[in-house]
């Protein structure tokens, strides 16, 4: 990465003085940047520059001489120097100002790591370096080495002159923008990009105690990326442990302060403030409905509205699990919950008149009010509003708001209704869609993994017709409706409906359950050859079928 020293040369007559470079005495000289080049010639390469801005004025009473001394310290240094001299106007207005950027930019190139001298010239000169610093980061991919100013004292020639490494400046200015935008989006990138930057500085060089601090930031910075990509990409269940991490990492970096940013703990407690406004809501102890609906709240003042609408959609899931006593960790009591509030929606059609006998009947109006619009506005987003249309872009931040409050109103509804604080005693039953009676050793994997307490079969009419279905009917609709009338009147929201049987039938019967918030599953089995010996001697192979599990029908029409 080539380097480049940039610095303006002025028109008064400089007289011989010593600068300090931190412990170390530089040789006398009349000028800054012949001390400068003297300290960044440790690390020249025969591609990097100096460049010198001069007016015409500054050209003709002091570049000779400045071009002289920086080529014997060229040739002490054992280098063959790259000297350019640029001129400028004298200008020193607005107008003046631009023709001064539309000067140095082109002189900036892809890569470089820039060095500047702000001693000598204008005075807005620190703040038109740091704009000159900020182009070439973002269009040039430049990097700072360094932004120094020779402290000069009128009458005091005869005293060393310390070098002032300005740099510092820009890094807090760095960690101000980092933080400014985490703040606002989530993205911790700017501020890994600023600890990176910082690094590179202190381990080379600085004490322990500011290694120590850089290590803490640098701890804090990767969780605080790793709480937004979590965020981004919907991981509910690593929140807690995300956020109880960045509470420790921002005491660490609260005890170990850096010497070298004193201002950077007052961006830092920015931070802290969001995080303790964070944890009232995501932490280890808290409900898995309380971590989603504090997730969805962090998001929407994050502008991840897609993720804000996942995570409110699933919260509210969570509470209707916690609600019915349900773990909400374990798919299969998610989907009895998910199907139970589906169920009280109207999103499906017809839903069973048992419901009005289901644990969640008293709140049926309040989720069919707030629960449709959420888990449309989540459908709509996830698919990309081609089949389905959400409020317009400008109205879906406010509306966004609205729905989290529905969404807690929803919940606090939820928590209100349970008798002393304890879940409904609601326990499913089992319908089964079968040509035959469930086996010994099915019914008991129904109870333990499914938690039935009861099985309800088809009566004999309705069985013969399942089990009997005619293949040459067109379409089965029709056909099988007294099934359907079945299902409705038999079941209620959080039911398991085992369901084998012809194909066109089965795919029917999956879908009018979820139609009326049942919850369909299948039965699976391995086979098994064993043998036995006949009363002639003679040793027979048969196939046996043993019952394996109960698994839930995937649900395309959620993962398209």
């Amino acid at each position: 990465m080539p380097k480049k020293l940039i610095s303006f040369l002025g028109t008064q007559d400089y007289k011989k003085v010593t600068y300090i470079w931190g412990e170390e005495t530089l040789p006398p000289t009349r000028f800054i940047q012949e001390a400068l080049f003297r300290v960044l010639a440790r690390d020249w390469g025969p591609g990097d520059q100096v460049v010198i801005l001069l007016t015409e004025e500054a050209r003709e009473k002091n570049f000779p001489a400045l071009k002289e001394a920086l080529e014997a310290a060229f040739r002490e240094a054992g280098i063959q120097g790259n000297l350019k001299d640029v001129s400028i106007s004298a200008d020193e207005s607005e107008e003046g100002l631009w023709d001064l950027y539309g000067t140095l930019l082109p002189l900036l190139k892809e890569g470089d790591h820039l060095f500047f001298d702000v001693t000598h010239g204008f005075r807005f000169l620190s703040l038109f370096a740091y704009g000159v610093v900020e182009y070439g980061r973002v269009l040039k991919r430049a990097q700072v080495g360094g932004i120094y100013y020779g402290l000069l004292r009128r009458g005091e020639e005869t005293h060393p002159h310390p070098i002032v490494d300005l740099t510092p400046l820009v890094r807090l200015l760095d960690w101000a923008h980092g933080t400014r935008t985490y703040l606002q989006t989530g993205d911790a990138r700017p501020l890994e990009e600023s600890v990176r930057s910082v690094a590179r500085e202190v381990f080379t060089g600085r004490k322990a105690a500011d290694r120590r601090a850089v290590e803490a930031q640098k701890n804090l910075v990767r969780d605080l990326k790793n709480f937004h990509e979590n965020m981004a990409t919907c991981r509910t269940l690593l929140l807690p442990e995300n956020v109880a991490s960045i509470q420790m990492r921002l005491k660490e970096s609260q005890d170990l302060s850096l010497d070298i940013f004193p201002l950077l703990d007052p961006l830092l407690e920015e931070i802290r403030e969001e995080f303790a406004r964070v944890a009232e809501d995501i932490a280890a102890e808290r409900p898995l409905s309380q971590i989603g609906w504090g997730a969805a709240r962090w998001c929407k003042d994050h502008g991840l509205i897609q993720q804000a609408y996942t995570f409110l959609v699933e919260a509210i899931y969570s509470k209707g699990a916690e609600f019915l006593g349900l773990d909400p960790r374990k798919k299969e009591d998610r989907e009895r919950a998910s199907q139970a509030i589906n169920a009280f929606t109207g999103r499906r059609g017809k839903v069973s008149p048992n419901r009005q006998d289901h644990p969640m009947a008293p709140l049926g109006e309040l989720i069919n009010q707030t629960f449709s619009r959420i888990v449309d506005t989540r459908n709509a987003i996830n698919h990309g509003n081609i089949t389905q249309q959400t409020t317009s872009s400008d109205n879906l931040m406010r509306q966004l708001e609205e729905d989290l409050e529905n969404a807690r109103r929803l919940m606090a509804a939820m928590e209100a209704a349970l008798p002393a604080g304890k879940p409904p005693s609601y326990a499913p039953r089992l319908l089964i869609l079968l040509s035959h009676r469930l086996l010994p050793q099915q019914e008991a994997d129904a109870r333990e993994s499914l938690g039935v307490t009861a099985f309800t079969y088809l009566p004999d009419p309705l069985q013969s017709l399942w089990s009997q279905i005619d293949p040459s009917l067109e379409e089965l609709e029709e056909f099988l409706q007294p099934i359907g009338r079945w299902l409705e009147e038999e079941g209620q929201p959080g039911d398991y409906v085992l369901i084998q049987g012809e194909y066109g039938a089965t795919v029917w019967a999956i879908g009018k359950a979820r139609a009326l918030g049942l919850i369909p599953v299948y039965a699976t089995t391995r086979r098994e050859v064993v043998t036995e010996e006949g009363d002639d001697g003679q040793v027979v192979k048969k196939a046996v079928f043993r019952h394996v599990r109960f698994r839930l029908y995937p649900n395309l029409g959620a993962s398209l």
